[in-house]
């Protein structure tokens, strides 16, 4: 997807040759709506696989620490208690039942 002219800036980042893009505009007028076609939602398994990703990284801040002297032990996370809710729209309760029972073995 391309947006239009006079929409966006971009750089090089050093070395790696990575082009970042920076809106200047509202996201609607630089990629205008196409004709027939509607956001979609992700599918139940994207959701699940994205929520899987997210309780690893938790699990993963666990192991480490946040800020210096972390090997003295401080800086320490631990999660406990966690539980997912739809703030807004809905979702089926079978699948926010699988994601609370993945937070619950966590």
């Amino acid at each position: 997807i391309v947006p239009r002219d006079g929409c966006a800036k971009s750089a090089h980042r050093r070395g790696g040759g990575e082009h970042i893009l920076a809106l200047e505009q509202p996201f609607d007028r630089c990629f205008p709506k196409r004709q027939g076609t509607e956001p979609t939602l992700p599918s139940y398994e994207e959701i699940g696989e994205d929520f899987e990703t997210v309780v690893r990284g938790l699990r993963l801040l666990e192991l480490d620490y946040l800020g210096g002297s972390g090997t003295r032990g401080y800086g320490r996370v631990k999660f406990h208690d966690l539980s997912a809710t739809v703030p807004v729209g809905k979702l089926g309760d079978t699948l926010l039942g699988s994601l609370n029972d993945k937070l619950a073995t966590f």
